[in-house]
């Protein structure tokens, strides 16, 4: 059988998004079409607190992959959907890395945040050689750029959840034990979402609590001591947008210390009982769309397909 790190290898491929490709077609048009100095792409990573450059057109490696505008109130401009500009980078405490930008030739710089259904995701820059007042055409025509880009984020993200789902689809009616199925849905969930983490809790024989069984991305001690009783369990998925303004939460306590800001449980039915739960962490307030929930349900019902058929295999063993 294969590996399921093999599963995923060289995806980018299978789909036919270089999304490394798209990226640099679009930094390069961006500088050229707004006879700029330079262009760049950045996304960011599962946590929302670090920026990574994932193309750059114009300027240096050793400039590109780190950028200038780092500082906490930037990074929260952009989080909240602001445009940043940036006419001499000399004079602005925003930047970081200051020296490295003059020496690099940058001196001003707009950047747009890349969004998805109304979320952050990343940000475009444009940089010029000269203190600059960018005007709102140029920002307008470097938001088509932020769009296109964000497209193909989603359009990948897109193909990801389909390939999970078909290799869910052939392998939880076949040679996969419920362990194998568990483990897996934990950890490509949380990549291909990319969330902190995911868990499965299921409730024990002896036990009418919902422990979780298999999990990814999250501590051991959470692991250990989270559980649910059958009466914080809903009939159907249930998302918690910001675990500081929320109340009545589930071990509130010990989420927040996972660094854990919202969370989603989506119930694994069968025959009208709910089996198991799928719970997905992030480390900062979000809401998930209706596409996510949905693609997390779908998820939630093969692993349920796995528990019921690892149940009536048990008793179907001679005794």
């Amino acid at each position: 059988m294969k590996s399921f790190v093999d599963f995923f290898q060289d995806i980018n491929i299978a789909s036919g998004t270089n999304l490394s490709g798209i990226f640099h077609k679009i930094t390069t048009q961006a500088t050229e079409g707004l006879e700029a100095k330079g262009c760049s792409i950045q996304l960011f990573d599962r946590y929302k607190k670090n920026l990574i450059t994932c193309a750059y057109y114009g300027v240096s490696p050793q400039y590109g992959e780190k950028g200038a505008i780092g500082k906490a109130d930037a990074i929260n401009a952009l989080i909240k959907g602001e445009t940043i500009r940036i006419y001499d980078v000399r004079q602005d405490d925003r930047i970081e890395n200051r020296e490295n930008a003059v020496k690099e030739g940058v001196i001003s710089i707009l950047s747009v945040p890349l969004q998805l259904a109304g979320e952050t995701i990343g940000s475009i820059r444009l940089y010029r050689g000269e203190p600059h007042e960018f005007t709102p055409a140029e920002e307008e025509v470097l938001r088509s750029f932020a769009v296109e880009s964000a497209v193909a984020v989603r359009n990948l993200q897109r193909f990801n959840r389909i390939h999970l789902l078909n290799i869910l689809g052939k392998q939880v009616n076949s040679h996969w034990d419920t362990e194998e199925v568990f483990d897996f849905v934990t950890e490509y969930l949380t990549v291909v979402m990319g969330v902190q983490g995911c868990a499965l809790l299921i409730p024990r024989q002896d036990n009418p609590l919902f422990h979780i069984e298999s999990h990814h991305g999250i501590s051991d001690e959470l692991a250990e001591n989270f559980t649910l009783s059958p009466d914080e369990v809903a009939d159907e998925t249930r998302q918690w947008e910001d675990l500081e303004k929320e109340r009545n939460i589930p071990h509130k306590d010990l989420l927040m210390k996972e660094g854990i800001r919202s969370f989603l449980l989506s119930p694994l039915h069968c025959r009208d009982e709910i089996m198991g739960i799928l719970m997905i962490l992030n480390a900062y307030p979000h809401r998930f769309s209706r596409e996510d929930v949905e693609f997390i349900e779908i998820a939630a019902s093969f692993a349920s397909v796995s528990l019921h058929n690892n149940d009536r295999e048990k008793e179907e063993e001679p005794e």
